[in-house]
């Protein structure tokens, strides 16, 4: 959520590899449940979908509905991290982050080591949910 100087925003990516198989299945009504539950706006939500898999038209869906938008993954093109990367660079620029959170929720999520949690010289108020 923006705090009461305007300097910051909430930002959420949403990365997926499939499409809706366990509990809330409907997709019309998990765009519409996220869009209810963000109804002020207070987070902008950008979707990757690796495209073959995912449901990009419920990726689509949610981040236009958000604020945000949506990029495919392309398998065969170039390596996954340079094309999360690129995706960054053309909606964000240079962005310097501070306070970051990962959050990863999924089956089978493994996370290899950790990062720093701070960086003090670098812009305040950032918060990434993944």
């Amino acid at each position: 959520a923006k705090d009461s100087s305007g300097d910051t925003v909430t930002i959420l990516m949403l990365l997926s590899d499939g499409w809706a198989t366990s509990g809330e299945t409907n997709r019309p009504k998990i765009a519409e449940d996220v869009y209810k539950l963000n109804k002020e706006g207070t987070v902008k939500i950008f979707s990757l979908g690796f495209q073959g898999d995912a449901d990009m038209e419920l990726l689509d869906a949610i981040a236009i509905m958000n604020g945000g938008v949506t990029a495919p993954i392309l398998q065969g093109y170039v390596d996954f991290a340079s094309q999360i990367k690129s995706f960054f660079e053309s909606q964000f620029g240079t962005v310097l982050l501070s306070d970051v959170k990962v959050d990863l929720k999924g089956v089978d999520v493994t996370v290899f080591g950790d990062t720093q949690q701070t960086f003090p010289l670098l812009a305040d108020g950032y918060e990434v949910v993944v």
